[in-house]
């Protein structure tokens, strides 16, 4: 190997351990007023004492940036922000310069519905988040407890979705405005027909449905069903037992399928043992 050769292996080694020796030394977060530093640096993925690698700037603001998107803040602004190296070129700055901007704020909802149930009352549960800032987790949390209600009353297949979201400014107040288009496919009113078990070899079916107090044609309801497996796990015969499923089968009648695992009964732990008599009037006894 010639001197040349040995010379560029040494530099380009000790240039890897140069580079993956820098630590984020500092991070400076500026100019933020609606969301905290701590939230701000959970969201970049940021700690002091971190390796710093040239791509950890854009990392980071990515994800700030839809963490502010989620929270409704779709116009931030990152201009300043900016990577520090000291001196020796061991330790790094981070200059995050975090301006959220406006948020923006429903205007508008727009519900429809081709089924047969009466949206008015759907709508109106969504109806005060006008006004409110566009924050994904609301608006998430409102469909899922809204789905739930639609499960409880015998709709398992029920789906609400969001056709369209529709931003815009108001050239006025400039504010960030959005109208929100929604979709509610109720599917089939459901009722349980059918009670399917499997996994049981010793255990009778009788044994699991009688526990489960549901009378054939029964409307579904999904509260019932997740109270399903607390009512089974109580007899200990079995593994804990999941969630039950549901379908319809080809006669379009509500099966609910409920897999069981059996326990090993099979062996019995114990200790025999003899108990002397105390004097010569008692017999001893095992």
């Amino acid at each position: 190997m010639t001197f040349q050769i040995k010379y560029i292996l040494l530099l380009l080694v000790t240039s890897s351990v140069f580079v993956f020796a820098q630590k984020v030394d500092r991070i400076e977060i500026k100019s933020n007023k609606v969301f905290s530093e701590d939230e701000i640096k959970k969201w970049a993925g940021l700690n002091v004492g971190q390796n710093y690698f040239s791509g950890i700037l854009d990392t980071s603001l990515s994800g700030i940036s839809s963490a502010l998107s989620f929270n409704g803040y779709f116009n931030p602004s990152f201009e300043g922000s900016a990577v520090e190296f000291t001196s020796d070129s061991q330790k790094v700055t981070l200059h995050l310069n975090i301006n959220e901007g406006k948020p923006t704020v429903i205007t508008n909802i727009f519900f429809s519905s081709a089924d047969s149930l009466n949206i008015e009352q759907f709508i109106s549960s969504f109806n005060y988040l006008k006004g409110e800032i566009f924050s994904q987790y609301e608006i998430v949390s409102l469909i899922n407890n809204l789905l739930t209600d639609l499960e409880n009353e015998g709709f398992p297949f029920a789906a609400l979705k969001i056709q369209s979201v529709y931003l815009y400014a108001d050239s006025t107040s400039d504010d960030n405005l959005a109208d929100l288009y929604l979709s509610l496919d109720e599917g089939k009113k459901s009722t349980i027909d059918k009670i399917e078990v499997t996994g049981n070899t010793s255990t009778k079916d009788y044994v699991v449905t009688r526990e489960l107090r549901i009378e054939p044609g029964e409307v579904y309801s999904q509260e019932k069903v997740e109270n399903i497996p607390q009512k089974l796990n109580k007899l200990r015969f079995f593994d804990p037992v999941p969630v039950p499923g549901f379908y319809l089968d080809s006669q379009n009648s509500g099966v609910l399928q409920i897999k069981v695992k059996e326990k090993n009964t099979n062996n019995f732990d114990g200790v025999i043992g003899y108990i002397p008599p105390q004097n010569e009037n008692e017999s001893g006894y095992v």
